[in-house]
């Protein structure tokens, strides 16, 4: 082996060590802040898991900028403590449009937001459905969530009218949270992607 594809098998090496050690450090401050700081809203699209994005974002506002929608915020400091500074979504206020070049993504220079492999789609959450609070249940004919999910990824059919939610295909953009109308409570309900809090 010449001393070029050593270095160069050095640094694969490290480089392979330091991604690890920041997976496994960035599993420990997601389980820490996930118990005792509520999450204030989504992260855009292709983040992290938390406690990587934590330590991998640089608090720049390069996503909030390359954002055409202007959906991406940040968040106060003086409220926040770990999360200050760091961008998020809150579908209440205005979802993720879900572009299809992902210009937040490609904005992200210290890669806290990545493109998932090929063939995939990057992710925020999960929608849950709460039927008793849906306008088509309570005998009204409502399509909004069904009208608005993204081409492409269509996650809500209909069965007699009824909302169907498929999960694996929801990105929790949250365009169906936005625009649900329910009069008695919320029928629709954003939760983070595998830890089941909400937004």
């Amino acid at each position: 082996m010449s001393s070029s594809d050593e270095a160069l098998s050095r640094r694969a090496f490290f480089r392979f060590g330091l991604g690890k050690t920041r997976e496994v450090i960035g599993d420990v401050v997601t389980k820490k802040v996930d118990k005792h700081f509520p999450r204030p809203g989504l992260r855009p699209p292709g983040a992290l898991p938390e406690g990587e994005f934590l330590l991998t974002c640089t608090r720049c506002t390069d996503c909030l900028e390359a954002c055409p929608h202007e959906a991406i915020l940040q968040i106060d400091p003086a409220s926040s403590g770990v999360y200050g500074n760091t961008p998020f979504i809150d579908p209440k206020h205005k979802p993720c449009s879900y572009c299809e070049d992902f210009p937040c993504i490609s904005a992200c220079k210290a890669k806290a937001l990545v493109l998932p492999d090929e063939g995939q789609q990057p992710d925020m959450g999960t929608v849950k459905f709460n039927p008793e609070h849906c306008l088509v249940n309570q005998g009204q004919y409502c399509d909004y969530c069904f009208n608005t999910c993204p081409s492409g990824i269509d996650a809500i059919s209909k069965d007699n009218n009824m909302p169907v939610f498929d999960e694996d295909r929801c990105i929790g953009c949250g365009k169906c949270v936005y625009i649900c109308v329910a009069q008695t409570g919320p029928a629709l309900v954003l939760q983070f992607e595998k830890t089941g809090l909400q937004v």
